[in-house]
């Protein structure tokens, strides 16, 4: 199983030199740094569309134009973040995103995520595949050092949270072989 390594809510207001730290853990350990990235403004933050263009191994998709639950907007609010986010992203990095993660993975039942599959259905025809099958760093190394299996292949993480970041060597330790 081919692991995701999703860095969420990546936006104008990341700390670079935090990017840096972290993304120098996947090059260490030939990993691709998956970028979740919030679109709204993100031409603002130079630093880091010039440290993304600089280096390898990145994965650059889409979490939203800005952090809203788009299982409550319209069909047309929904295309047209889902379009700025496309525009935003090739036109920054020379890269058409694949992926969309959507904010909070979809939102919860009571808040519309069964709605969820109504924006894969307008996604797709954008180009862009809806994942919320995801698993929060703290859990799959908990589960991973019980020996146990992973029941997705996406493991989310917030570069801005600590208690994430001191439990990134322990995933790459437990994912050694993938």
């Amino acid at each position: 199983m081919r692991l995701v390594y999703r860095d969420d809510g990546i936006s104008k207001d990341t700390d670079v030199a935090l990017l840096k730290h972290v993304h120098e853990q996947f090059l260490h350990h030939h990993r691709t740094h998956t970028l979740s990235l919030i679109c709204n403004g993100l031409e603002t933050n130079q630093p880091l569309i010039d440290y993304v263009n600089k280096t390898t191994n990145w994965d650059l998709c889409i979490h939203g134009w800005d952090y809203v639950n788009y299982s409550l907007l319209s069909k047309t609010q929904i295309e047209d973040d889902l379009d700025k986010c496309i525009l935003k992203i090739e036109a920054l990095f020379g890269t058409v995103p694949e992926t969309w993660y959507l904010p909070w993975n979809g939102w919860t039942k009571e808040s519309g995520f069964d709605l969820v599959p109504r924006i894969a259905d307008i996604a797709i025809y954008h180009g862009v595949d809806v994942d919320i099958d995801c698993d929060h760093i703290s859990h799959a190394v908990e589960v991973l050092e019980s020996h146990r299996n992973l029941v997705t292949n996406t493991i989310y993480f917030h570069s801005w949270e600590r208690a994430d970041l001191e439990l990134l060597p322990n995933l790459f330790f437990l994912t050694r072989k993938n």
